[in-house]
C-alpha cells in the first residue's frame, strides 16, 4: 500500500502528525522498535488489544535507513512464529514487511509505503456496503495501520 498509489486497492491515505519533524521521526523509531512488539500488532489494533497476536508472534524490527534532513525513515518488520520445534531460537519467519515513511518539511504530512516481501499466505474477510463480502490478502495495510494507531496519528483526508 502507498499514499502515492493511484490504484484504489493499494492506496493508503497519508498520515498527519503534530510537532517537529525530527521529533516525529524519532517517535516512529521508538514505537516501532519497541522490544515488546506493541508498536506493530496487525491484529490487536482492530480490537483495541483484545485479540493480540503477540502471544503467537514475535516482532523483529530494524531501521534500514534514517535521514532527518530529508525526513526519510525505512523500517524492516519481520514476524516470526513462536514454536519450540522450529529452531534453537524457537522462531520461524512468517512474513517480512518494508515500511517507508517520508515526512515532509514544514508540513505535518507523512507519506507511507508498506509492502510485503513475500506473497501473503493468509487474509481477512470483511463486509462493506460498497464491496459486499470481500477477502483481502493485503496484510501490508494492516501492518501500516497498526503502526499509525500505535503512534496515535490521524489519517489525512485526501480529496480526489
Amino acid at each position: 500500500v502507498s499514499s502515492q498509489n493511484d490504484d484504489e486497492t493499494h492506496f493508503a491515505a497519508p498520515w498527519a502528525y503534530s510537532g517537529a519533524r525530527a521529533d516525529a521521526m524519532r517517535r516512529v523509531v521508538e514505537v516501532v522498535t519497541d522490544p515488546s512488539g506493541r508498536g506493530v500488532d496487525p491484529k490487536a489494533y482492530r480490537t483495541n488489544g483484545k485479540d493480540s497476536s503477540r502471544d503467537k508472534l514475535r516482532v523483529n524490527t530494524s531501521v534500514a535507513a534514517y535521514d532527518e534532513s530529508s525526513g526519510y525513515v525505512y523500517l524492516q518488520i519481520e514476524f516470526a512464529e513462536r514454536d519450540d520445534t522450529v529452531s534453537a531460537e524457537g522462531e520461524k519467519t512468517t512474513a517480512t514487511f518494508d515500511l517507508e515513511l517520508l515526512l515532509w518539511d514544514d508540513d505535518e504530512v507523512v507519506n507511507v509505503r508498506c509492502a510485503a516481501r513475500d506473497r501473503p499466505k493468509t487474509g481477512v474477510w470483511s463486509l462493506s456496503y460498497v464491496d459486499g463480502v470481500r477477502f483481502s490478502r493485503n496484510a501490508a495495510r494492516d501492518v501500516a495501520e497498526s503502526v499509525r494507531v500505535a503512534l496515535g496519528w490521524e489519517i489525512l483526508p485526501v480529496i480526489s
